[in-house]
């Protein structure tokens, strides 16, 4: 076995050392997270909410737009766009279980995640909905959660195919709803 010579070993130790010291260092100034980044609030301004009983099994779908940006349609073929997110989409009954239970109640959800000053439309349509004669219970919901509100809350009627225009309103710079109206005649349908 051939010996090292000291001044390798010396060598070696220091870098060792360094190393462990800067690795002691570095372990030291790990911080642990600030626990307003933990308690977060909610990125979402509205949330649009179209519920329906799911033992119906068919699929309702809910869109919108802003009047500013006709290509801000969102709805399931494009579920992120401009500001708003469709963050839930059921197509039947069997779409998911809760602890083994079967969904009672199905449910479309889309939301407003940053606030623009505009006119903004929403609207359902009835996508699959197996029985053409059938005409099924949806109700619908928008919410303010900034600070949290309930703006409109109504059940509607809607048959397979049709598309039903809900609501229509301004959203000021400061995120007030302004003239809100559900009159099917002034509120245009956007799925054209």
């Amino acid at each position: 076995m051939s010996k090292l010579p000291v001044a390798f070993l010396d060598l070696f130790a220091i870098l060792f050392i360094n190393f462990l010291l800067l690795w002691i260092l570095a372990v030291l100034l790990i911080q642990p997270a600030k626990s307003e980044t933990i308690n977060k609030k909610p990125h979402q301004e509205f949330i649009f909410t179209a519920t329906w009983d799911a033992k119906e099994n068919c699929d309702v779908d809910s869109w919108a737009m802003r009047h500013e940006n006709k290509k801000s349609l969102t709805g399931f073929n494009r579920r992120e766009n401009d500001v708003f997110i469709l963050h839930n989409d059921n197509t039947s009954r069997d779409y998911g279980n809760i602890e083994g239970e079967k969904l009672e109640e199905a449910r479309e959800t889309l939301s407003i995640e940053r606030i623009k000053a505009d006119t903004y439309y929403f609207s359902l349509h009835g996508y699959r909905i197996k029985n053409t004669d059938k005409k099924i219970a949806v109700k619908v919901e928008l919410e303010k959660l900034k600070p949290y509100k309930l703006i409109y809350s109504k059940e509607v009627i809607l048959k397979a195919g049709d598309e039903l225009p809900i609501i229509k309103f301004k959203i000021d710079k400061d995120g007030n709803v302004q003239d809100l109206t559900d009159d099917e005649f002034l509120v245009r349908k956007i799925l054209r």
